[in-house]
């Protein structure tokens, strides 16, 4: 996202008042019973309550994503199932890359460059 840092995304005051606001005001300014759980109460209350979910998140007192307490259980859900997805396509990314890897150093073991042939 062009308008948060990593640090915003890792920080749940910085996020809330980022992405929170940002898919509040723009991207769901017309849909915002679509993709809020409650939003009857406005952006403070959402806010206010993804907060309060990570705090307890982060105080072990739930291990609830906080983002579950705050988007509507479809979009919550759909947002999981695409981020298993892409998950599983780095992992697959990466271990064919380490196969590719370990095939080219097993080929130079098995076939090692001749060395040059010393003058007689």
């Amino acid at each position: 996202m062009y308008f948060a840092t990593d640090n915003d995304l890792d920080d749940a005051e910085r996020f809330a008042e980022k992405v929170l606001k940002y898919l509040w005001d723009d991207a769901f300014k017309l849909g915002r019973k679509e993709l809020f759980n409650d939003c009857s109460q406005g952006l403070s209350a959402v806010i206010e309550a993804y907060e309060d979910a990570a705090k307890a998140k982060i105080e072990k007192q739930s291990a609830e994503d906080p983002l579950k307490k705050v988007l509507m259980p479809e979009v919550y859900n759909e947002m999981q199932k695409k981020m298993a997805e892409m998950a599983a396509e780095q992992a697959q990314t990466a271990e064919e890359k380490t196969s590719e890897e370990e095939a080219a150093e097993s080929a130079t073991e098995d076939n090692p460059a001749q060395e040059p042939a010393g003058e007689e």
